[in-house]
């Protein structure tokens, strides 16, 4: 029972001398840990004022965009109809808000494109906050809310990287 059973699956060509690729993970790997950068640390980068505005307001964004998208899919189930056509719905506008995302954030860049897409939705939550009577406009004011929430989450995974280089 204590046996390791990786060890026995050995290949020829992992074990043969002069593995290029098992050389170049090795090699990477005490690179890796001989080189500490500098200023890596959570207070170093709390200190500079882009990287801390930067945090606070991504987590802000985060929080909001998950709890909506989560709140817009629980609320799935009271909708009119079948739950199965209403889930196919949402998939199709999550497609469609993924595609639109692409162009959005390119013609308007970051900011204006994640202001964009939260109007989306807002609209939508007000339409549906005056509206809510109107049973047969309630898919749609929700299908709104989420093509805005999801635009939101498809730029916002996309440019991470953009707001936190490394």
């Amino acid at each position: 029972m204590g046996e390791n059973f990786a060890e026995k699956w050995v290949f020829p060509k992992e074990s043969a001398e002069g593995n290029q690729f098992l050389e170049e993970v090795e090699e990477q790997s005490t690179v890796e840990s001989e080189h500490i950068v500098e200023g890596t640390k959570l207070k170093d980068l709390w200190a500079n004022l882009r990287m801390r505005s930067n945090l606070i307001f991504s987590a802000v964004i985060w929080c909001a965009l998950i709890v909506n998208y989560y709140i817009v899919t629980f609320y799935l189930k009271y909708f009119p109809g079948s739950l199965f056509t209403n889930s196919l719905t949402m998939a199709f506008s999550d497609i469609v808000s993924y595609g639109i995302s692409k162009y959005v954030l390119d013609k308007l860049g970051l900011i204006k494109s994640v202001i964009a897409s939260l109007s989306t939705a807002g609209i939508g939550s007000i339409l549906y906050f005056f509206f809510f009577h109107e049973v047969s406009l309630i898919p749609f004011f929700i299908i709104l809310c989420r093509i805005g929430n999801s635009m939101l989450l498809n730029i916002m995974y996309v440019t991470n990287n953009t707001l936190f280089p490394t």
